[in-house]
C-alpha cells in the first residue's frame, strides 16, 4: 500500500513540474493601404461663369477680414499647412494624418475588387473630406494673394484597413481614410522665372505710394485704386490666359500689363495688405438663372474704412467705363449688380460669411458721431 502511494505522488509531481503545453495557432494580421484617385478642385472659370445657390450670408460683427478665421478643426489645420507652399522650391506636397472621423464599413470583397468606391458609406466620408479640404483651400487662395503662383490644389487620399488570414469576401471590415497628400497646382510653370521682375514691379509701385503723405485711409486707398487703374488694362482679346488671373499679367511688361477682374482685384488686395488695410476678394455677379441661382462671373474687392464699415472697390468696371461709380460704393449702389457668392469654387461645403456692406457710398471728410 505504501509503494502505491509513492507511485501516485511521483506521477502528480511530474504532472505539475512538466505541464502539457498546447500551442495555439497565431492569427496573422497586417495593415493594408489603398491609394485613391487624385481629387482636383473645380476649375473656377469666371469668364464662362458658374452657378451657385442664391444665398446671402452677411455679418456685421463676425467678419474679421480673413476667410481663414471661419475655419475650425481639420479645415484650419489644412489652411495653416498650405502656407508651406510659399516655399515652392522645397515643398512639393503636404501630408495630413486624419483621425477616425473618416471611417466607413464595407466588405473585404469590395475592398479587394475596388467596388467599395461606389458604396454610399464610402462616398459619404469621401465627400465630407472633400468639402473640408476645398473649403480650407478656397479660404487660403482668397486670403493669400501674395502666393500668386498658386492657382489651386489637388489631393490624394489613402485608405487603410487591417487584414487577417481568416477573412472571406463577405467579412465586414471597418476601413478609414487615414491620410491625404496635398499637391500645389500652379498657374503656369514659367511663373517662377518671372519672380524677380514681379518683385521689381511691386517695389516700384510701393516706392510711388510711399512718396506721398496720406491724411487717412481713404486717401491711401484712393491712391492705390488710381495706381492700379493707371497701370492695368482689361484684356478683352485674350481672357483665358493664366497670367490674366493673377498678379503677373498686370505687373509685367511682357504681358502688356493686362488682366481680368481677378487680376485687378488681386492687385488691389496685395497693395491693401501691404498697408494693413482690411480688404478681401469677393466673387459674384449680377444675373440669376431660371432656377434663381446666381451666375458667378466677376471678382471685386470689399475694404474697410476707418469708420469700421465695408465698401465695394471694383477697379475693373471703373477702368472699363464706369468712372468712379464703384470706388468705395455701398449696398445702395451695388445691390443689383454686385451680388456676392458665399461659395468660391465648390457648393457642397458650409458657405462663407461675407462682410456686410455700408448702407451707402463712403463720404470723405464727414464726421461720424459715435
Amino acid at each position: 500500500m505504501g509503494n502505491k502511494k509513492m507511485i501516485w505522488l511521483t506521477v502528480l509531481c511530474l504532472f505539475f513540474v512538466n505541464p502539457i503545453v498546447v500551442e495555439a495557432e497565431t492569427m496573422k494580421t497586417e495593415q493594408v493601404d489603398i491609394v485613391c484617385e487624385e481629387e482636383k478642385m473645380d476649375e473656377v472659370n469666371l469668364i464662362e461663369g458658374f452657378e451657385v445657390p442664391m444665398i446671402h450670408r452677411y455679418s456685421l460683427d463676425s467678419f474679421t477680414g480673413k476667410y481663414g478665421d471661419q475655419l475650425e478643426g481639420l479645415e484650419d489645420t489644412i489652411y495653416q499647412l498650405l502656407d508651406s507652399f510659399k516655399d515652392y522650391k522645397l515643398i512639393k506636397e503636404l501630408e495630413v494624418e486624419l483621425d477616425d472621423a473618416f471611417s466607413f464599413e464595407t466588405t473585404y470583397g469590395e475592398l479587394m475588387s475596388g467596388s467599395f468606391k461606389d458604396s454610399d458609406t464610402f462616398n459619404e466620408v469621401r465627400m465630407e473630406l472633400r468639402s473640408k479640404v476645398f473649403r480650407a483651400s478656397d479660404a487660403f487662395l482668397k486670403d493669400r494673394v501674395d502666393i500668386y503662383w498658386l492657382r489651386s490644389i489637388s489631393y490624394q487620399a489613402t485608405i487603410s484597413y487591417v487584414r487577417t488570414d481568416s477573412m472571406t469576401e463577405e467579412t465586414v471590415v471597418t476601413a478609414k481614410i487615414n491620410k491625404i497628400k496635398i499637391k500645389p497646382v500652379y498657374y503656369y510653370e514659367e511663373i517662377f522665372d518671372e519672380m524677380d521682375d514681379v518683385e521689381e514691379s511691386l517695389n516700384q509701385i510701393m516706392s510711388r505710394l510711399n512718396k506721398l503723405e496720406y491724411a487717412d485711409r481713404y486717401e491711401l486707398i484712393r491712391e492705390i485704386y488710381t495706381c492700379v487703374m493707371e497701370m492695368a488694362e482689361y484684356n478683352h482679346a485674350d481672357l483665358v490666359k493664366a497670367q490674366n488671373h493673377t498678379l503677373t499679367g498686370i505687373l509685367l511688361d511682357k504681358y502688356g500689363h493686362k488682366g481680368t477682374c481677378e487680376g485687378y482685384a488681386k492687385m488691389i488686395k496685395w497693395l491693401c495688405d501691404a498697408y494693413n488695410i482690411p480688404c478681401v476678394l469677393v466673387i459674384g455677379g449680377d444675373t440669376l438663372d431660371a432656377e434663381s441661382n446666381l451666375v458667378v462671373n466677376h471678382c471685386w474687392n470689399v475694404a474697410m474704412l476707418e469708420d469700421g464699415q465695408w465698401y465695394v472697390l471694383d477697379a475693373t468696371w471703373d477702368d472699363t467705363g464706369a468712372g468712379q461709380r464703384y470706388f468705395l460704393a455701398g449696398r445702395t449702389e451695388t445691390e443689383y449688380d454686385h451680388k456676392a457668392s458665399p461659395f468660391f469654387s465648390y457648393t457642397e461645403y458650409m458657405p462663407f460669411v461675407l462682410p456686410a456692406l455700408a448702407e451707402s457710398a463712403y463720404q470723405p471728410n464727414v464726421v461720424i458721431e459715435v
